[in-house]
């Protein structure tokens, strides 16, 4: 049997994570449940050091003038949704590379060790979703959405 390859675990992982995003969106939009690209950008932005966030920033504000791409602070906004949600589908892509790479190695069966990646991920999400300073309408309704996908 021939052992999956990284480069398709990571294209298995793009396709996957878009419909999820999508997934994610619609409830935000009709369900006001947190949107996790936001709240996983939102939480990065709070744990990464303060340089690579000042340097990130100014790189920002630098490129938006260069591109003349108009108000800075609407910009701004903009690049750093399409950011959060970049930053979701790479890391989906990543872990299903991981997850691939494992597979060529292990004995143990994909689903086993897919569903335990996808319950780890999940529990991670929820965690970072369900920040005091953003409350949802019923976060165990968030929180329970945010792991079923």
């Amino acid at each position: 049997m021939k052992k999956p390859r990284v480069s398709t675990g990571a294209f298995t992982g793009a396709l996957l994570m878009a419909p999820l995003i999508a997934g994610f969106y619609l409830a935000w939009q009709l369900f006001r449940l947190p949107f996790v690209p936001f709240s996983v950008f939102d939480w990065l932005s709070r744990a990464l050091p303060g340089r690579i966030i000042t340097f990130a920033i100014e790189s920002m504000v630098r490129m938006i003038r260069w591109l003349n791409l108009g108000r800075t602070d609407v910009a701004a906004k903009t690049a750093e949704q399409i950011l959060s949600v970049i930053i979701i589908l790479v890391a989906g892509m990543i872990a299903a590379g991981v997850l691939f790479a494992v597979l060529r190695w292990s004995a143990k069966s994909a689903l086993s060790l897919g569903g335990a990646l996808g319950m780890i991920l999940g529990v991670a999400v929820v965690v970072i979703s369900q920040r005091p300073d953003q409350a949802a309408p019923n976060p165990i309704l968030g929180a329970s959405w945010a792991l079923a996908m």
